[in-house]
C-alpha cells in the first residue's frame, strides 16, 4: 500500500503503531523524571519535636551488586543517614554499617524499621565527634548480611535463637559490599546532635581526629585545614583468595589488589584524643595517676564519695580472664602501671628535696587467667588441660534447675583462680574463641552463649562470698566486669560462605547488648538467684574507642598499639572511679 504525504515511510513497520509508541515513550519518560524530581525534592526526615529537615541525597555505588538490587537511595539529614530499600529487593532484612571519616571518625549505628515498599534502614551517628571547623565528611556504608538472622522485628528465632554457622558475610569482591559510592560525602553541622527520635546522651569521652585537626597539648585546632587534607577511610578487607595459606591465615599475599584491600596506612594519620572539656582529659597522659578520691580533684564529676575512701588505698588486683584478646588488656594494664610507677618514682625523688609528699596513688596489680571457652570453666576443668582434654576427660555438670545457679564446680574453680588470687576485679571476655574457626559445637546460638555468660558470672559471686578472709575487708572479687567484646577484621576466614569463622562485627553488637543485659539483670535484686551480697557486676562498654577503628589490628583481631592503650585506660577509670580520682 502507497503511503501517503507526510506519513512514516512504511518499512515493515505500521506508521501510526510507531508513533504512538513513540508519544507512550516521551510520556513515561517525563513522568519519572517529574516523579525523580518529586522524591528528592519532598525527601525529608522527620526531628525531635516534629520538625522536618531537608534531606541530602548520598551518591550510591551503583556497580555494586548489593545497592542494584537493594537499594533505591540514601538520604543524609541532621544526625540520621536512610537506606530506602527497594520493595522487590533480593534481601529482604539487610544488615548495614558505617564510617563517617576524615577531619575524625564516627560510626554509624543501623537499626531497621517499617514494612512493605517504605522500607528503611536508619543509621544515626553523633555528629559531637567531628570537629565543627570541617564541614564535609567522607561516608561509607556497607552492606554486612544478607538476612538479619534475629529477623526483621529483632526476634529470636526458634527456641534456642538462630543458627549462625550458615549466616555469611556479603561478599566484597570489587567492592560488591560497599552501597555507596566512591569518596561519597555529607555535610556535618554540631547543630545536627538530636535530630531524629532520640535523645543522643551525653557526649562520649573521646575520639579518634585525623593529624590535620590533632589537639595535642591542649590546644584545639579552630581554623579547617585545606579540603584535600584527608582521603575517605574504607573498610579494610582481606579479598578471598588473599589469605596466605591455610597455617599462616593471619598474613596476606603479597599480590597488589592483596596488599592494598588489607593496608593499614590509611589508619595513619589518627589519634585519640580525649575530651579536654572534662575529667577524663587526664587519659591523654601516658600514665594513670589516681589517688583516693577524698584527696583527688576531679572537676566535672559527679560521682560522690565512698565513705571508706581513705581505706580502700590498699592493693587492687585486676584479673583479666579469658584467652589473647584478655591476654593482650593484662600486657597493656602491666604497661600502664609501670609507666606510673616510673612517674611516681621520679616525683618522690623531686619531693625529698622541695617538700611535703604527694599521697600515694592507687596501688595496682594485673593478672591473667588463660582460659579460652566457658565450659571449661562451668565444667571446673585445671587449667592444664586444653579445651579438647577438659571435654574429654571432664564430663559436663549434671543438669539441674536453671534456677539453682552454677555448678559447684564452677564454683570451686572460680574460689581457686580468683578467689584464692585476692583478685578484687576480675575481668571477663569470652567472644573470641566460642565464635572463632575453633568453636565445634553443631550449631552456635547468641541463646547459648549468653546463658553460659549467666552462669559464669554467677559462679564468680558465688565465690566472692565463699572467699571472705579473717581480718579482712572486702571481697575477692569485689567487682566482675564484662567487657564489651571486639569483632574481628573482614579478613578471608570471616567472609568466607559458609563461614568458617564468626566473630563478625554483627555477632560482636549482638553479643555486647546481651553483655549489658546480664550486668543490668545482676545489679537489680543480686540477679537471677537474688543474692546482693556478692560482688558488684557491671558492664564496661570500650565501643566508643575500638568501634571507629574495627578493622585497623594488624592480625585482623587484637588491638594492640594505642587502641588497645586507650581501652585499658578507660577500663580501669571505670572500675575505680568510685574510690579514686584524679591527682590535682
Amino acid at each position: 500500500m502507497p503511503h501517503r504525504k507526510g506519513s512514516a515511510p512504511h518499512h515493515g513497520t505500521n506508521g501510526r503503531g510507531w508513533r504512538r509508541r513513540l508519544a507512550l515513550l516521551v510520556v513515561v519518560l517525563s513522568e519519572s523524571i517529574l516523579v525523580s524530581r518529586h522524591l528528592l525534592r519532598n525527601a525529608t526526615v522527620p526531628r525531635r519535636g516534629g520538625a522536618e529537615a531537608s534531606a541530602e541525597e548520598v551518591p550510591v555505588h551503583r556497580e555494586s551488586g548489593c545497592a542494584a538490587s537493594d537499594v533505591l537511595r540514601i538520604l543524609h539529614a541532621g544526625s540520621r543517614i536512610e537506606v530506602h530499600l527497594a520493595p522487590n529487593r533480593r534481601c529482604s532484612h539487610p544488615v548495614f554499617a558505617g564510617r563517617i571519616s576524615g577531619a575524625a571518625l564516627a560510626p554509624i549505628a543501623f537499626s531497621v524499621s517499617g514494612g512493605g515498599a517504605a522500607d528503611v534502614a536508619v543509621g544515626t551517628y553523633d555528629p559531637r565527634q567531628l570537629p565543627a571547623s570541617a564541614e564535609r565528611y567522607y561516608v561509607e556504608i556497607v552492606e554486612l548480611l544478607c538476612e538479619d538472622p534475629l529477623g526483621w522485628r529483632g526476634g529470636d528465632g526458634d527456641a534456642n535463637g538462630p543458627d549462625l554457622t550458615g549466616v555469611c558475610l556479603r561478599d566484597t569482591a570489587r567492592d560488591h559490599h560497599r552501597i555507596t559510592a566512591a569518596r561519597a560525602s555529607i555535610g556535618v553541622h554540631p547543630g545536627a546532635a538530636g535530630r531524629g527520635p532520640t535523645s543522643p546522651g551525653p557526649p562520649v569521652p573521646g575520639r579518634w581526629l585525623h593529624e590535620a585537626w590533632s589537639e595535642r597539648n591542649g590546644r584545639r585546632g579552630t581554623a579547617a585545614p585545606p579540603a584535600n587534607a584527608t582521603e575517605p577511610l574504607y573498610t579494610r578487607y582481606q579479598p578471598r583468595g588473599c589469605m596466605a595459606s591455610a597455617r599462616n591465615f593471619k598474613a596476606t599475599k603479597n599480590t597488589t589488589a592483596c596488599l592494598r584491600a588489607a593496608d593499614r596506612s590509611r589508619f595513619r594519620p589518627y589519634a585519640f584524643r580525649w575530651r579536654e572539656d572534662g575529667p577524663l582529659s587526664n587519659l591523654n597522659k601516658p600514665y594513670l595517676s589516681l589517688i583516693p578520691r577524698d584527696r583527688a580533684a576531679v572537676p566535672g564529676e559527679s560521682h560522690g564519695r565512698s565513705e571508706d575512701s581513705t581505706e580502700r588505698n590498699h592493693q587492687q588486683h585486676v584479673c583479666f580472664v579469658g584467652s589473647s584478646h584478655s591476654r593482650t588488656l593484662w600486657r597493656k594494664c602491666e604497661s600502664l602501671v609501670r609507666r606510673t610507677k616510673e612517674r611516681q618514682h621520679r616525683q618522690e625523688q623531686q619531693q625529698q628535696q622541695q617538700g611535703p609528699r604527694s599521697p600515694p596513688p592507687l596501688d595496682l596489680k594485673c593478672s591473667f587467667v588463660d582460659v579460652k571457652f566457658p565450659f571449661q570453666i562451668l565444667r571446673g576443668c585445671p587449667l592444664r588441660l586444653s579445651p579438647e582434654e577438659c571435654r574429654r576427660k571432664v564430663p559436663p555438670p549434671a543438669a539441674t534447675n536453671p534456677n539453682q545457679g552454677p555448678s559447684e564446680q564452677a564454683s570451686a574453680w572460680a574460689t581457686e583462680h580468683v578467689g584464692n588470687r585476692k583478685c578484687t576485679h576480675v575481668v571477663l571476655g569470652f567472644f573470641q574463641w566460642p565464635f572463632s574457626l575453633y568453636q565445634t559445637e553443631p550449631k552456635l546460638t547468641f541463646r547459648r552463649w549468653k546463658q553460659d555468660m549467666v552462669d559464669l558470672v554467677d559462679a564468680f559471686r558465688r565465690a566472692s562470698v565463699a572467699s571472705r578472709h579473717p581480718g579482712e575487708s572486702g571481697l575477692f572479687p569485689g567487682a566482675i566486669v564484662l567487657r564489651s567484646v571486639h569483632a574481628n577484621g573482614w579478613k578471608e576466614h570471616v567472609s568466607d560462605c559458609p563461614p568458617t569463622d564468626f566473630r563478625t562485627p554483627y555477632n560482636a553488637r549482638v553479643c555486647n547488648r546481651m553483655l549489658g543485659e546480664i550486668a543490668e539483670s545482676f545489679g537489680a535484686g543480686g540477679g537471677p538467684n537474688g543474692n546482693d551480697t556478692a560482688a558488684e557486676v557491671f558492664f564496661v562498654d570500650t565501643g566508643f574507642v575500638t568501634d571507629p577503628v574495627w578493622d585497623s589490628a594488624e592480625d585482623w583481631s587484637h588491638h594492640g598499639g594505642e587502641v588497645g592503650t586507650q581501652e585499658i585506660k578507660y577500663l580501669l577509670y571505670e572500675m575505680f572511679k568510685k574510690d579514686y580520682g584524679f591527682a590535682a
